[in-house]
């Protein structure tokens, strides 16, 4: 998993592997928070800011956004070096002043960018556009489209409209499965003694039941 990940990246691992593999079914899970976070250039990943491609609203159209920040520290050369000797104290020391280093380049080039004005689109219109991209580009390449819906709220109208799509609602599965247990302690991530939620997004008896 990645921290941050939403429609953005999801349009463009698409549009990129659907033409390449060519698979007969795909799956596109559409998720209320998926579509937050297709809003936001920035997102919280651990420990720090992560700039992400967005959705922005030009005129009257909607359009994809690259990341505004470059994230270089997830592909620095100097990584190489560490590849080559066991770990020790002293990589660790020289990876952390790199890292730092970076992150702090990182986060005052976010902040340079959050005072610039931006026009979001309309959150339903952007799930319409989202849906209607993953819809033209399975119907280009010969594939099923199969929409996993989980943790909405609202069904989209385009999906309530369009008998040719199928259109899965994990959700109301997994809430028929419950047999009157809590709903997040079943299929979200609690961890230690005693239990303690960490993590609202579906764990492994979750993924499971919707499989």
């Amino acid at each position: 998993s990645m921290g941050g990940y939403g429609f953005g990246q999801m349009i463009l691992r698409a549009k990129t592997l659907i033409p390449k593999i060519k698979p007969k079914v795909v799956f596109f899970q559409n998720t209320d928070w998926l579509v937050e976070r297709s809003l936001a250039p920035y997102l919280f990943s651990y420990p720090i800011s992560l700039s992400v491609p967005f959705f922005e609203l030009h005129g009257n159209q909607i359009k994809l956004m690259q990341p505004l920040v470059q994230n270089d520290f997830f592909e620095l050369n100097q990584m190489r070096m560490f590849k080559k000797t066991r770990p020790n104290l002293n990589d660790f020391l020289s990876f952390a002043k790199l890292e730092s280093k970076l992150v702090l380049k990182h986060q005052c080039q976010i902040f340079q960018e959050l005072f610039r004005a931006r026009e979001k689109p309309d959150r339903n219109d952007l799930e319409e556009f989202v849906l209607n991209e993953i819809i033209d580009l399975c119907r280009k390449n010969g594939a099923e489209l199969v929409i996993v819906g989980l943790q909405n709220q609202i069904v989209p109208d385009l999906l309530n409209s369009r008998s040719d799509l199928i259109y899965v609602d994990a959700e109301a599965y997994l809430n028929s499965q419950l047999e009157g247990g809590d709903y997040a302690k079943i299929y979200n991530h609690y961890y230690g003694k005693p239990e303690k939620f960490f993590d609202g997004h579906p764990n492994n008896l979750a993924h499971r039941r919707i499989s």
